[in-house]
């Protein structure tokens, strides 16, 4: 087996490396498309990158009320 230099930066293996596992899976095992599995992992890759932004966006609002009564010097 030849080792490239920058093999951990290959395209192959960062699509391997998702912060989902659904992702992951879909990209390993290619399922049928339209298939129960391929329906499965899309719903829960929807639900999951949903999920992410929602938490973002609930952090950064908890932020700003508190910034609201945060006091200087005192």
């Amino acid at each position: 087996m030849v080792r490239h230099r920058h093999s951990h930066l290959s395209p192959r293996n960062i699509c391997y490396e998702s912060p989902l596992p659904c992702i992951t899976w879909l990209s390993m095992y290619n399922p049928r498309r339209f298939g129960m599995p391929w329906m499965i992992n899309w719903i829960c890759i929807i639900l999951g990158v949903t999920l992410m932004i929602l938490a973002q966006i609930g952090g950064l609002r908890k932020l700003i009320i508190q910034a609201k009564t945060y006091q200087f010097y005192s």
